[in-house]
């Protein structure tokens, strides 16, 4: 019901909310301490760096995999499901001997938890995925299994191939990697009145397997269905494992490729640096999409992979590609008007999530490197500064202070969009041919994109920073920065300037608390 006080409080005004009703809770159905933990846990994650500023739920659980591994377009509405029917695909320690109902309450498929899986892993086997189990099953009350061809050796199948009994399969798409559980069937799940005689199996039989999923690869088809990969290697869970290139990262990665009917290798293992803007390549490499250490397997024509001019294998037949992802240097169009005049790599990342916005003070170091304008006969606006198939153009070595520098400095304070010329970064503008304003211009649009302690390059063209060169590089390490910003409510009129963080940058006191100043 509801109900008031007889006599308000002294602070209490008319602007705070009253609690007229309330609705009943099942918190049995609740796992409270768990979800603490996850909370928890999930915050550490967010200041620990480990979480982007910009990404929200539904980007952070596809990042994980989803609950219960329905990432991205595989996550259904959970509105109207059964808890047990959510809770069964995405079991916990704290559940091992607890049994749910998998079929939302008809008690068709029971199933109980011996033993849970990996506690970082969220994926449950999808479409295409190839699981490897181990099962055992048996009539209810008989002690002979009827089924115990792989008690000890794995099965691995596509799940969705129509490869297993169905209720079989609908089991492992409950299962995490490392899961072992028992599963009831009741007949209307299993072989109905029929049973399978093959198998040794009678009508109307109450089934019971004890299984285990010992392994499961990720598939996923790609290009239209032209190309196939197979995640054999899962990259290690550390800081920004999320992580996958831009469209025109520069990749590091090593290759080879072999013939399926045979295993002939046709491409021996060797490191191969490539841009993702590359037109040039071979129509495969566009679509190597993979976070750092993962190794995956793309089944493709030999074409897609090869070229059209390789003659040692017909270019239609389907070849096994093996690709290592060991690193990527993050490429990414920075320029105000996205035309590619500005081109931002990362090469060193930094800290945390946060970035500097306007009016912030930054403490950096900077360098500065031109390229020479191309021969007389040719224009500077009618050379490309950035030509996409310049395999190693981001991997030339990095510009730092003293090294590859036309102009540099260390310890300088810049204010983002500050309006005002620092003595050092307008003499490095003027030695670059670029007015006073060109290297600050650049820093104006870097810094805003950089984390405390990151260091990376602006590639300015012509068009973005003026000068006589093909191109000029703009180097900076964001060593921290200074919070500068207006005072919420005053329209600009009062601005505050942090000269010592608090501990919890969060906090803030409420309308009517009473400050100690």
């Amino acid at each position: 019901g509801s109900r008031q006080p007889s006599s308000p409080r002294p602070f209490c005004n008319e602007r705070m909310p009253k609690l007229d009703s309330f609705t009943k809770v099942d918190v049995s159905k609740l796992e409270l301490d768990e979800a603490d933990d996850a909370t928890s846990a999930m915050q550490g994650m967010l200041n620990g760096g480990e979480l982007p500023e910009h990404m929200d739920m539904e980007q952070m659980m596809a990042g994980m995999g989803g609950m219960g591994g329905m990432a991205g377009d595989r996550m259904p509405a959970l509105e109207g499901r059964d808890w047990d029917d959510y809770k069964v695909t995405a079991m916990e320690d704290a559940d091992v001997g607890k049994t749910f109902d998998c079929t939302g309450g008809k008690g068709e498929m029971m199933k109980t938890l011996l033993e849970a899986g990996q506690r970082d892993d969220f994926d449950n086997p999808t479409d295409l995925w190839e699981a490897t189990f181990t099962y055992t099953g048996r009539v209810v009350g008989s002690p002979t299994p009827f089924d115990a061809s792989h008690s000890s050796s794995p099965l691995s199948v596509a799940i969705g191939a129509a490869a297993l009994p169905t209720h079989l399969e609908r089991a492992l798409r409950t299962m995490k990697r490392g899961e072992r559980a028992r599963f009831l069937f009741k007949p209307a799940l299993a072989f109905g009145p029929a049973g399978d005689p093959e198998r040794g199996v009678p009508g109307d039989a109450d089934l019971e397997y004890e299984m285990a999923l010992v392994g499961l690869a990720e598939v996923t088809r790609l290009a239209e269905g032209k190309v196939t990969k197979k995640v054999v290697a899962r990259p290690p869970r550390t800081q920004g494992s999320w992580e996958l290139p831009e469209p025109i990262s520069e990749i590091s990665c090593r290759w080879k490729a072999e013939r399926i009917s045979t295993g002939q290798i046709v491409r021996p293992e060797s490191q191969f640096r490539y841009s993702r803007a590359d037109e040039t390549l071979p129509a495969l490499w566009p679509h190597v999409s993979m976070k750092r250490g993962e190794i995956a397997e793309y089944v493709v024509a030999a074409a897609w992979a090869l070229g059209k001019g390789s003659t040692d294998v017909d270019p239609e037949e389907e070849i096994k590609v093996t690709v290592t992802m060991e690193d990527w240097l993050n490429v990414d169009d920075a320029s105000p008007a996205r035309d590619r005049t500005a081109l931002r790599v990362v090469r060193k990342r930094g800290q945390g999530w946060q970035k500097p916005v306007q009016r912030y003070e930054c403490l950096i170091d900077f360098a500065v490197r031109v390229h020479p304008a191309p021969a007389a006969d040719t224009a500077v606006g009618d050379a490309d500064p950035f030509p996409a198939s310049t395999a190693t153009l981001a991997w030339s070595p990095p510009l730092s202070p003293g090294v590859g520098a036309l102009a540099s400095g260390e310890g300088v304070v810049v204010t983002v969009g500050g309006g005002a010329i620092e003595p050092a970064l307008g003499a490095a503008s003027v030695a670059a041919g670029c007015g006073e304003w060109g290297v600050g211009a650049a820093l104006d649009v870097l810094l805003p994109l950089m984390q405390q302690g990151e260091e990376a390059e602006l590639w300015c063209a012509p068009a973005f920073i003026g000068g006589p060169h093909l191109r000029v590089d703009v180097w900076a390490r964001l060593r921290s920065w200074t919070r500068v910003e207006e005072v919420p409510e005053t329209g600009g009129a009062v601005v505050r300037r942090v000269v010592a963080e608090a501990e919890d940058q969060y906090e803030r006191p409420g309308e009517d608390a009473i400050c100690q100043v």
